[in-house]
């Protein structure tokens, strides 16, 4: 089953994050996860921008593609045309993801903080149901959450970015730019 432009969200999607705190930079607070709803946000018509990544950690993930959206100047552009969330998703646990989003500075903006959730796609099921997965297990790393941007106005599909190598192209901040 694919997931394409125009479908609406799927009924009881649902993936867990720790929220970060204004200024908690400890990498060893661990809060319980809590529920970030994406299917009541779609259908209250919110506007989602989900950037999902490989891993917490690695190099493409951590150098390129997560800190572009992440600048301050693309998160207010983002922000501006009216996206409530900002979803960066990856089939990392919750308190992984927590600590990446303090270690790229999350926790020192209070925008960042109020608009930005680091969420676990927990075994890559929500990718996986869609084909948006990324197979390595041949790498010893199992099966991840694959490199896309989707991004969701009045509860549908508006445009998913997939990359199919390794580079970041269609689902980096520019390409996705364009299609907010």
């Amino acid at each position: 089953m694919s997931l394409k432009q125009g479908d609406a969200v799927p009924a009881n999607t649902i993936f867990k994050y720790v929220p970060v705190k204004l200024n908690d930079t400890d990498s060893l607070t661990c809060p319980a996860p809590v529920a970030y709803n994406l299917s009541k946000d779609a259908e209250q018509s919110k506007k989602v921008l989900i950037v999902s990544y490989p891993g917490a950690f690695t190099p493409t993930c951590s150098q390129t593609h997560v800190p572009e959206f992440l600048e301050d100047a693309n998160i207010k552009t983002v922000l501006a045309k009216g996206y409530d969330k900002i979803v960066f998703l990856s089939a990392n646990d919750p308190f992984v993801l927590q600590a990446f989003a303090k270690a790229l500075g999350v926790d020192k903006d209070e925008t960042k903080v109020k608009h930005v959730i680091f969420a676990s796609d927990t075994y890559a099921e929500f990718s996986k149901k869609f084909g948006l997965e990324l197979d390595l297990t041949k790498m010893g790393l199992g099966i991840r959450t694959g490199r896309y941007a989707m991004v969701i106005n009045d509860g549908k599909v508006s445009y998913i970015g997939q990359e199919l190598g390794g580079d970041v192209t269609v689902s980096g901040f520019k390409s996705v730019l364009q299609h907010l």
